[in-house]
Formats: C-alpha cells, structure tokens, sequence
C-alpha cells in the first residue's frame, strides 16, 4: 500500500495532524467572483419578478424586502462551504433579523411590532450557540 500512494510505511501508521492551509489568492478571487455573480443573480430576479408583476399591473416592492433574506442564505451556504466560519454568526444574525423584519413589514398595517421581540431569544440563541466548542 505504501509503494501505491508513494509514501513510507512509517508515514501510514503515524497519526498526522491537519494542517490548515490558507487560501490562495486565486482563490480568494475566485470565491469574490462566485459571491459577485450569485449577488447579481439573485437581485436581478427579484428585479425581474418586480418588472413581470409591474407589466401586470401589480405593484409590489416588498419583493425586494423579501430578496435581502433570499440573499443572505446564498451567502450562508457560499460562506459554509468555504469554511469562512467566523463570518457565520453575522449572517444568521442578519438572516433572523431580516426575515423578522419582512414579515414586520408584510403585516405593518396591524402593528406586530410584539413580532420583533422574538429577535431578543433568536440573537441570545445564535450567540450562545456559537460559543459551543467542537470536540475531535
């Protein structure tokens, strides 16, 4: 086995510790690049639903109130698979507070301003939760 991945017998029964290696500014450019155009997609649909309903006749600007929450979990997702952490307890900040605040908006003419209150436990939550360590 170790003559077929070209390394000793030593180096197969050692145990290696992981190393983290940063990214390369190709591929920070890349990962740019990738955000940049899911940005772009994302808001150039909502852009063209509002174009399609407004040929229609029907006027409704909460689509881009709903396309700030659509938005940030495509940046969740991108950030996750990246492994950029860190970056994740600011955007699941600003995805709870988001949507709160598009279903404030949705409803504003029967004041649910008791609706952001539930914002105060959420925050808590995603704080605490993201100071719970991982164990290997």
């Amino acid at each position: 086995m170790a003559v077929i991945f070209g390394v000793t017998v030593d180096y197969i029964l050692e145990e290696h510790t992981e190393i983290k290696i940063k990214p390369s500014k190709s591929e920070h450019r890349r990962h740019s690049l990738i955000t940049s155009i899911a940005f772009i997609g994302v808001w150039t649909f909502a852009f063209l639903l509002f174009s399609i309903l407004s040929l229609c006749t029907i006027t409704y600007p909460m689509i881009f109130m709903y396309t700030i929450p659509t938005w940030l979990i495509v940046l969740l997702v991108l950030n996750s698979v990246w492994s950029i952490l860190k970056a994740n307890i600011f955007l699941i900040s600003a995805l709870v507070w988001s949507v709160l605040l598009s279903i404030y908006f949705t409803f504003i003419s029967i004041n649910p301003w008791i609706l952001l209150l539930l914002g105060i436990p959420a925050q808590i939550i995603i704080l605490l939760g993201f100071k719970i360590k991982r164990y290997k």
